[in-house]
């Protein structure tokens, strides 16, 4: 075996472990399934938005937006379907297909996913969160149709005295996520399968972006 094929070797059953394998496949033996996506904690999406925040005030904008996706009825899916990995894993696959390579996203608990949008206004961020949607609508889960109701929030207008203060970085990272959650909720109150935004007014300015990928 040569050097560069025993290292790629070792590397990937390093990810393995990693990811919760214990052992290698067989040879010829079937294929070994995708890991589950890694829940985030609240602490490590709060640490993601305390970066975008610093990342705003250093480069002088403020396009920027939060996504909460909630997956509806996620009590009687998970009792219908548990811990269905290919389920999850096709829900992972369906919204990101929906995102930009430069937007994260982030399994949370309670089948909710965080979705980070870097310059994305409000318009284009209720955009991406109907999109998002509709994808979900599209799915199944056993005998269950899936849908899923989506909070957005979206970062204050440059000339906000808060953005011109690093110090802040955390308190508008936490605004950030609380005003996604008050929409989440506005969501759920509406009847759900829907999306929300916190604020009525859109953010002005010439960067405007959908937040997905073109259809």
């Amino acid at each position: 075996m040569s050097l560069r094929a025993s290292l790629g070797a070792r590397v990937a059953r390093g990810f393995r472990r990693l990811f919760g394998a214990t052992a290698d496949p067989e040879p010829g033996g079937p294929a070994e399934a995708a890991p589950l996506p890694r829940e985030w904690s609240e602490h490590e999406l709060l640490e993601l938005l305390v970066r975008e925040a610093a990342r705003l005030w250093r480069y002088k904008h403020s396009s920027g937006a939060l996504l909460l996706v909630e997956l509806d009825g996620w009590s009687t899916l998970r009792l219908q379907a548990g811990r269905d990995a290919a389920l999850l894993q096709q829900l992972h696959r369906t919204l990101q297909a929906q995102l930009r390579q430069s937007d994260s996203l982030s399994p949370m608990s309670q089948g909710q996913y965080a979705c980070y949008l870097p310059f994305t206004d409000a318009l284009g961020a209720v955009d991406a969160g109907e999109r998002l949607r509709a994808a979900v609508q599209g799915l199944r889960g056993g005998a269950q149709k899936l849908s899923a109701s989506v909070g957005v929030a979206v970062w204050p207008p440059a000339h906000d005295p808060l953005l011109l203060v690093p110090e802040s970085n955390r308190a508008q990272a936490q605004l950030l996520w609380m005003q996604a959650q008050q929409s989440l909720a506005l969501a759920r109150s509406a009847g759900r399968n829907c999306v929300r935004l916190v604020s009525d007014a859109p953010l002005p300015g010439p960067q405007r972006h959908s937040g997905t990928r073109s259809a």
